[in-house]
This record gives C-alpha cells, sequence and structure tokens, in this order.
C-alpha cells in the first residue's frame, strides 16, 4: 500500500474552547489540534484531558476488512456495512481508503461532511479513486452519542447509512431517535429490534477497541490510505494530500 509523504505540513487551526452543550456549537471543553475536539479514554475521568500531537506523523495501518454479507450496494457512491460497523461508501476496489472517525456533536465532523464531502465524493469517490470509511466514536458527555452510534449501524444495515449520517447531524437530543428512522424511511420494527440487540453493541464496542488500538482520542480523525490526520483540514489541503496520494501511488 502506498503510503502518502509524512508529516503533513498544513495550516494549523489550534484554539482552546469553553463551550455550551448546545447540538449547533462545538463540544463542551475541546481543545482542538487543527479542528477536532478530544475523546474520553478509557478508564479516563469524564472530563476529558488536553491533549497534544506529536510534530511528527505516524503512519497507522488501517487493517483491511471483508465486506459483510448484509449490504454490498451498487453504484458510484454505493454503500456497505464492514463487520466492524464501519459504514464504506464508494468502489470496493478504490486504490485509496480514507477512513473517518467522526461524531454527530462535533461542528467540525460535520463541516467535513456537509461543507467538503460532496466535492470530495464527486471528484474522487464517484470516480472510483477513493472509498471513504466513516466510524462514530461516542463521546460520554452526550447522552444521545452512543445511541447515534448504534442508530447509524442499523442504518446501515437497511442500506440507509448516508442518509442516517446526515440526519443525525441535524437530530436535536430531545428528538426520538425512532423519529430520525421514520423520517428516512426506516420500518420501525427492524430498526428498534436493532438498537436492542446485543450483537449491535457487540460491534460497536469492538469498534470502540479498534479506534483506541489507533491511538484515536480527537474528532475527527482521518486516514489516508494509513497516514494519520489529526483534525479537519483545510478543504484545498485534504484534496492536495489526496492528489499526491494517487499520483504516488
Amino acid at each position: 500500500m502506498s503510503q502518502v509523504p509524512s508529516p503533513f505540513m498544513l495550516s494549523s487551526r489550534h484554539v482552546h474552547l469553553s463551550m455550551r452543550t448546545s447540538r449547533l456549537l462545538p463540544l463542551a471543553l475541546c481543545t482542538i489540534t487543527l479542528a477536532a475536539c478530544t475523546l474520553p479514554q478509557p478508564g479516563s475521568p469524564t472530563q476529558p484531558q488536553a491533549v497534544t500531537e506529536d510534530p511528527t506523523k505516524r503512519t497507522e495501518q488501517i487493517p483491511q476488512e471483508e465486506a459483510s454479507p448484509l449490504l454490498t450496494g451498487t453504484g458510484a457512491l454505493a454503500e456497505r456495512l464492514l463487520p466492524t460497523g464501519v459504514l464504506e461508501i464508494g468502489d470496493r476496489n478504490a486504490p485509496l481508503s480514507l477512513l473517518l472517525f467522526t461524531e454527530h456533536h462535533c461542528r467540525y465532523c460535520k463541516e467535513f461532511w456537509r461543507d467538503q464531502f460532496p466535492r470530495i465524493a464527486q471528484e474522487y469517490i464517484a470516480k472510483g479513486d477513493v472509498r471513504l470509511g466513516i466510524a462514530i466514536s461516542p463521546l460520554k458527555k452526550y447522552a444521545s452519542s452512543q445511541e447515534d452510534a448504534l442508530a447509524l449501524i442499523c442504518a446501515a444495515m437497511e442500506g440507509k447509512g448516508q442518509a442516517m449520517h446526515d440526519a443525525l447531524f441535524d437530530r436535536d437530543d430531545s428528538t426520538p431517535i425512532a423519529s430520525i428512522a421514520k423520517l428516512i424511511g426506516l420500518a420501525s420494527g427492524p430498526f428498534s429490534a436493532c438498537m436492542k440487540d446485543e450483537s449491535t453493541a457487540l460491534i460497536l464496542g469492538q469498534q470502540q477497541a479498534w479506534t483506541h488500538s489507533l491511538a484515536v482520542s480527537l474528532v475527527p480523525t482521518f486516514f489516508l490510505n494509513g497516514e494519520k490526520v489529526t483534525g479537519l483540514p483545510y478543504a484545498a489541503d485534504l484534496r492536495s494530500m489526496i492528489d499526491r496520494a494517487l499520483k504516488d501511488r
């Protein structure tokens, strides 16, 4: 697998913010590297500790996964659910893999999905050059964060992963998740059963363990063909990384 030259020389956005618990604002007490929020570590106190990124970027090898028989999909932006609960979008055989660790209360995660993803989808995914993997990293400070992650897995099982992912960024925590499922066309019975199924929780638990094994402590975090990028790059920088990786492969 070709590797992107390291380290990435990006314009960083280092910000320390104190936030209210509104879904329209950044996460509470977040330390930003580029533009990212801290994830809880196993056994850590509720308040996240400040995370300092090593200036020397390290390469993390992302394991290849077999597609789940639950869904494979067709078309340029086909989606499929991988056994680890990762929602994968695009050609399974695309030469570049862009893996995203994200969360639905994170404003920078929403910024990527709403502002940057459409162009990446059009210029790279639809052309078969890149496949995008989405893994949700729940934040304990938000009561609905775990439920959102389970909902994405259940929706992806029915071919509605992208629709659920988009809808969750606009969800008010007081809105029942069943209402979101109905809004995107999911049958209430199977969706409710999936949300309560222990196997769904097991998938999410294994995904969280995998997340920590990759030393992911901030969202959003990206892996481009195994090269780790913490925080949200500017749109032009991210496209430059992809172009460079395509040229070097």
